[in-house]
């Protein structure tokens, strides 16, 4: 390292969280799925900063979720202590997607101020930079438009002094921490699509989860991209449409260890199609065999409707103490389906695989998108009736969003379609455009009574009382308190609410 008078490099990565419709932070006193990208950055740099700092320079790691109370506290009380005599301060806003990304402009705004160099990557910057100025280069999805040029608010950032990464870090964020200890960073870092086979798994801090969340879920990406091609979605975009993954070896290593730290291991494999990766069944027969070694092991994951025709796909999962699936359902309505290029969704055999899916005691969770184009209030009605009764377990419900990042954003800005001009709106729980059939209102009280609907005692009795154990059932009843509680009291989504909202006053959104 250059610096030599740098005699402690200290960074801070911080999962920022977002602002409400009043302006405040959605921030909870217990939260309850961590943060997978900031797990892996954290493991990313501590191996990097090791190979690059001198034996003689102390190196601190901080990694904080912006919407967690402790977490917020330390961040605090951390900003307090700088500027530090001979440390070189890096903050990094991790996995920042764009209803983030204005409460992660404000966070930036304030680390500079103690003389940080600010860091910003994550699907927001990734994804515009890709639709916006690359152009996305693919056969199967020719003359999606691109205006080739930077976006505003990503030239502002780096006009500023904030360092853009485009990507992903596992290889080129050493380069960047490099460069920026030895004070010539670039303004624009492009990660790629980095192989994955000898890339260090993700790794939570000593006491990440005590005091800050209300139940232990590890997290692991076994492989990322996925080969579909919906237009609603930004990973295709981000993260590719060729799978690549992790060795099976490292995962089932990783999972040992934690059923010897914590005596059992409950996590979420983050893959956004878990099936599609090649090397699955080499994934479940390790898990299988620690279990047949006594280990306490469970799990969910995510996969497309198809996995139901994969040979021993099903059985493998709940062997090896899979619990639940998370599935893209998006619409009951085939028509919506193929506007969205869902074309693997076939309504008609869904029934088949969830009904497999409970015989095997696995739980279904369905994604869900209101206000597809031929979306109505009555339809929606009907269609989330029909989602329960064909024996979806569980409903996460979105609002259709053209995303930046996605092939409906990029055809939007060539249209010239009205977009909501404030990103913290592109949560995919707001209106952020016109709908062709249904008002505002009518579009987003269609989604609210969605949550009620299909979380109404009788759809909930119904699926508990078809789990196959009382384990299931208790699992289910757990995320049942969670849903409702989130939705009908805290007024946020499941997905990223936590036990206890809290509002202070004194980082609420400037302006507001």
């Amino acid at each position: 390292m250059n610096a030599q008078k740098t005699e402690q490099a200290e960074v801070v990565l911080i999962k920022p969280t977002l602002y409400d419709d009043d302006g405040f932070v959605q921030r909870f006193w217990l939260g309850v799925l961590p943060s997978n990208s900031l797990a892996q950055l954290n493991s990313i740099t501590s191996k990097a900063l090791r190979s690059i700092i001198t034996p003689d320079t102390n190196i601190l790691i901080h990694v904080l979720e912006d919407g967690l109370l402790k977490h917020a506290r330390e961040l605090r009380k951390l900003a307090r202590s700088f500027p530090k005599p001979e440390t070189k301060l890096i903050v990094g806003l991790v996995a920042v997607q764009s209803a983030q990304f204005p409460r992660a402009l404000d966070i930036m705004t304030s680390w500079q101020q103690k003389g940080a160099v600010c860091v910003i990557g994550g699907f927001h910057v990734s994804g515009i930079i890709t639709t916006m100025l690359d152009g996305v280069n693919d056969p199967k999805r020719p003359n999606i438009p691109c205006p080739k040029k930077m976006p505003e608010e990503i030239q502002s950032l780096m006009e500023r002094g904030i360092i853009v990464f485009h990507g992903e870090a596992e290889i080129v964020w050493k380069e960047a921490l490099q460069d920026i200890l030895n004070g010539s960073p670039k303004k624009l870092y492009r990660g790629g699509k980095p192989n994955l086979t000898t890339a260090p798994l993700p790794l939570y801090p000593d006491g990440y989860f005590e005091g800050n969340f209300a139940t232990r879920i590890g997290t692991f990406d076994t492989g990322r991209g996925c080969p579909l091609s919906c237009n609603f979605c930004t990973i295709i975009n981000v993260q590719g449409r060729e799978s690549r993954y992790r060795t099976p070896a490292d995962v089932i290593q990783a999972i040992k260890e934690l059923c010897i730290s914590f005596g059992k291991a409950s996590f979420f494999f983050t893959d956004d199609n878990f099936g599609r990766n090649p090397l699955w069944e080499d994934i479940l027969d390790g898990i299988i065999a620690l279990r047949k070694e006594g280990r306490a092991i469970s799990f969910m994951i995510e996969a497309d409707l198809v996995c139901g025709k994969i040979p021993d796909f099903l059985a493998k999962l709940a062997e090896a103490g899979c619990r639940q699936i998370f599935m893209g359902v998006e619409s009951m309505n085939p028509a919506n389906l193929k506007d969205a290029h869902k074309f693997q969704n076939q309504v008609g055999l869904y029934q088949t695989l969830w009904n497999r899916c409970h015989e095997l005691g696995i739980l279904v969770h369905a994604g869900y998108i209101i206000g597809f184009p031929k979306d109505t209030p009555e339809s929606v009605k009907a269609d989330i009736e029909k989602l329960a009764e064909f024996g979806a377990d569980q409903a996460s419900f979105f609002m259709l969003t053209p995303l930046p990042g996605s092939e409906n954003h990029a055809w939007a800005v060539a249209n010239g379609d009205t977009l909501h001009p404030d990103l913290s709106r592109y949560d995919s729980f707001h209106v952020t455009t016109p709908h062709p059939i249904m008002s505002d209102d009518e579009w987003m009280n269609a989604y609210r009574s969605a949550w009620h609907q299909f979380y109404s005692v009788p759809n909930m009795v119904r699926a508990l009382k078809r789990c196959a154990s009382r384990e299931a059932r208790m699992d289910l009843l757990r995320n049942y308190v969670w849903y409702r509680w989130s939705f009908a009291t805290e007024n946020a989504h499941p997905m990223v609410a936590g036990f206890y909202r809290l509002r202070p006053y004194s980082e609420r959104r400037p302006g507001s």
